[in-house]
């Protein structure tokens, strides 16, 4: 546990090298059509949505423990159905935790595909919304005192789920668990339904987490290839 956190922790003024890089290249290689902007805004938080429903559903199945470089994020997981107010520590660790997660969908885009502006601008957005769903995930055990206005705004627009919406998981366990706004949960429903296997949900969990830019960046050209 503590060497992933030091790690991420290390690694925050390279992932904010990164992301300058890809803001940059965005600007070099030319301007993008504000539809093209409003695609990958509402495409990449489609696609973490449905990812950090994915992250939830392997985190909590305690088989994982003997995952090596899973179990520290298993742990935490099955302590937080425990005790769900343990959320509420450090916000900074658990952002920190959001880099190791996507430190393969950073350096994809900035060194292999560098002279793509999809891919960066992708990269951008992914690694936002992936913030943010821990943000949404904070946001949803805490207090109305503990809370703000403008989270508030952000659930009532479907931005980020609302507490209701997660309770319902800590009741169940076996639904809703997506943890940015619920948007994509439906994917996980079609997928649960086809499949319970749990070396199916951890082969995709890796596939996504080795290659989600790219895999969102080739789904965003499909759709931008007939000219919606």
């Amino acid at each position: 546990m503590f060497f992933f956190l030091y790690f991420s922790l290390l690694m925050l003024p390279v992932f904010s090298l990164c992301n300058l890089s890809c803001y940059l290249l965005i600007l070099f290689l030319g301007e993008l059509s504000c539809s093209t902007w409003l695609l990958h805004l509402l495409g990449t938080h489609f696609f973490m949505d449905f990812y950090t429903a994915l992250v939830h559903i392997n985190m909590d199945n305690e088989q994982n423990l003997g995952v090596g470089f899973l179990s520290a994020y298993v742990t935490d997981f099955v302590a937080h159905h425990s005790n769900p107010r343990s959320i509420m520590g450090n916000l900074g660790e658990q952002l920190a935790q959001i880099h190791v997660l996507t430190l393969p969908s950073i350096f994809i885009p900035c060194v292999w595909f560098i002279a793509n502006a999809d891919f960066c601008v992708g990269a951008l957005f992914l690694n936002f919304w992936g913030h943010l769903a821990q943000i949404s995930h904070r946001h949803s055990h805490s207090s109305p005192k503990e809370t703000c206005l403008g989270l508030r705004l952000l659930e009532q627009a479907h931005v980020i789920m609302p507490p209701a919406y997660h309770r319902k998981h800590h009741l169940q366990q076996n639904c809703n668990y997506a943890t940015l706004s619920g948007n994509a949960e439906f994917l996980l429903v079609l997928l649960m339904r086809m499949t319970t296997s749990r070396l199916f949900y951890l082969a995709l969990l890796l596939l996504i987490t080795v290659a989600m830019t790219p895999i969102y960046a080739s789904l965003t050209r499909a759709v931008l290839s007939i000219n919606l």
